[in-house]
């Protein structure tokens, strides 16, 4: 998925640790395709956030994840809310692999969105009997980055 990296802004910090390790965790203002405005969560072992902080107003291609709800999803549009074709167990290429620092690569699922494709963990979401190349509708609770590269430098 190609997003525009709006911004890049520090979470959170724990003040006991020593000034290197204070910073816990980022969230990034992202731009998708549509235009819609997303922030994206990034923990403290994502050690590529460093650089991403350079890249700000400029776009890259990302492996999105998205924590989704599993309750009802109202028909009125929300910032949250995310139409797309359930496309079941998804492989994570080897040019992917590549780029992939302190995180699984197996055990997603693909959506295809409107913007692209966004992963979820099929096991959290084993229970919602999702069937493949369905259209649903989802609400995100939280996204996150599995990889990344800029397409400008």
């Amino acid at each position: 998925m190609i997003i525009f990296i709006k911004d890049v802004e520090i979470g959170s910090f724990d003040w006991s640790a020593k000034p290197e390790d204070q910073i816990i965790d980022f969230w990034i203002t992202a731009q998708l395709t549509s235009g819609r405005i997303i922030k994206i969560f990034i923990g403290p072992f994502e050690e590529r956030i460093y650089k991403i902080k350079k890249f700000v107003n400029q776009r890259i291609e990302c492996l999105l994840s998205a924590r989704i709800s599993t309750s009802f999803i109202s028909k009125y549009r929300d910032h949250n809310n995310f139409e797309g074709v359930y496309l079941g167990e998804y492989e994570i290429s080897p040019l992917w692999k590549s780029y992939i620092k302190n995180v699984s690569d197996e055990g997603y699922c693909g959506i295809e969105t409107e913007d692209g494709e966004m992963l979820i963990w099929c096991e959290t979401h084993k229970d919602m009997n999702l069937n493949k190349k369905d259209t649903y509708r989802f609400n995100v609770k939280q996204f996150g980055i599995i990889a990344w590269y800029p397409l400008e430098e």
